[in-house]
Order: structure tokens, then sequence, then C-alpha cells
């Protein structure tokens, strides 16, 4: 996406995945995708740092989603 502010992950596969995330905007959260059924988890972790490793859920395919946390609305005092 734009900025790198999305990124998804496919993984045919159960298996641990190693991202590296340097060159993302941080921090990031993370949430996995049951693609068979659209379920999703909860959300993962607040990133920060030079790599996420992250095993998938269960068995069978999933997606990982990678987006940038929004920033904290600033309060202006009026």
């Amino acid at each position: 996406s734009a900025a790198g502010r999305l990124v998804v992950v496919y993984t045919p596969v159960e298996k641990r995945l190693k991202i590296s995330v340097a060159k993302l905007p941080t921090p990031l959260i993370a949430a996995w995708v049951n693609p068979r059924t659209g379920e999703r988890s909860s959300v993962l972790a607040v990133l920060r740092g030079a790599a996420l490793e992250c095993p998938a859920p269960g068995p069978g395919d999933w997606l990982l989603l990678l987006r940038s946390k929004p920033a904290e609305p600033v309060a202006t005092g009026d």
C-alpha cells in the first residue's frame, strides 16, 4: 500500500514467519486472518524493531496483516 502502511503476507502452510519490518512505518499492529473462514485474530502486538517473528495460529493457510498504527489525535485545548 501507499508508503508501506499495509502489508499482507500469505503462507500456504502453518509455519513461523520472519519478516523484516525495519523500513516500514512504526509502530505496527499485526493480526492473523483465516482465509478459509474470514475470522481474524485479535491484534497480536504493537511492533518496533528490525524483524518480526511469529508462528501461524494453526494448520492450513493464513494471512498476516501488518499495518501502521494510526496516530493518536492531538488535543488542541479548544
